[in-house]
């Protein structure tokens, strides 16, 4: 009579399905991470935080706010006219409520004006500038290191709205920092500037200072929205980032 292997043995020889199962899951993973981990090594994304804060003086007081926004660079494979880098930005704008003078906004792009020369800086380059970061993509990763903060100076300004009624989205209008005394009021000042980088969350809750911005979304988001050729025009994404 031939002897029955030990218990032991007889279960090591088994197959053990929940094991083989996990093999061919983690197989079929790599098949499918692997193509996405060496696109991104060849074309890896860069990304930074940072806060931009502003505070106004009216009325013998400093009205301050701030905002978390998020810049990501993209890398693809280069296409003409578009290069080997596509960004996105996160976060929303700056709204300072100065009270009885109204509220001051700092846009996250630049928007356009029939009235003057494009001054203000898209909230995609504010820290490039400020940090002296310059010389195209072979300086996106010098970005991600950065720490600290900078002032912002008169030449690397966002767009700033004004409205005499933050209900009313029809008395908004572009103004510039030297223009605060005369449209907000002749004590009121730009006092500060600045963009800190930080890891801090981005906080999205711009609708409910702004009241009618959800509408404002809802009419032109996914849509194709052109303005009046030659008027300044509010769009959505002056005060939430596409990639919120």
């Amino acid at each position: 009579m031939t002897d029955s292997p030990p218990d032991n043995l007889r279960v090591a020889g088994r197959r053990n399905p929940s094991r083989t199962l996990s093999i061919v899951v983690i197989c079929i993973a790599a098949l499918i991470a692997g193509p996405v981990i060496l696109y991104k090594l060849a074309y890896p994304d860069y990304q930074y935080r940072y806060r931009l804060t502003l505070a106004i003086e009216a009325d013998g007081k400093v009205h301050t706010g701030s905002s978390v926004i998020e810049v990501t660079w993209h890398g693809q494979p280069y296409v003409p006219g578009a290069g080997s880098y596509f960004p996105h930005v996160g976060g929303q704008a700056v709204v300072i409520d100065l009270g009885s003078r109204g509220t001051v906004i700092a846009a996250l792009t630049a928007g356009q004006s029939s009235q003057e020369p494009l001054r203000a800086i898209d909230a995609l380059f504010l820290v490039p500038r400020a940090f002296g970061i310059v010389g195209g993509d072979k300086v996106l990763p010098q970005l991600t290191r950065l720490s600290g903060r900078r002032e912002l100076t008169p030449d690397n300004m966002p767009r700033l709205l004004w409205l005499s009624d933050v209900s009313d989205p029809k008395t908004i209008r572009q103004i510039k920092p030297e223009d605060i005394p005369n449209i907000v009021g002749p004590d009121a000042r730009l006092k500060a500037a600045q963009v800190e980088i930080t890891r801090d969350p981005i906080v999205i809750d711009i609708d409910k200072k702004l009241p009618w911005y959800s509408a404002l979304e809802k009419l032109q988001k996914g849509r194709s929205f052109t303005g009046r050729p030659g008027e300044f025009q509010l769009y959505y994404s002056m005060f939430v980032g596409e990639a919120s």
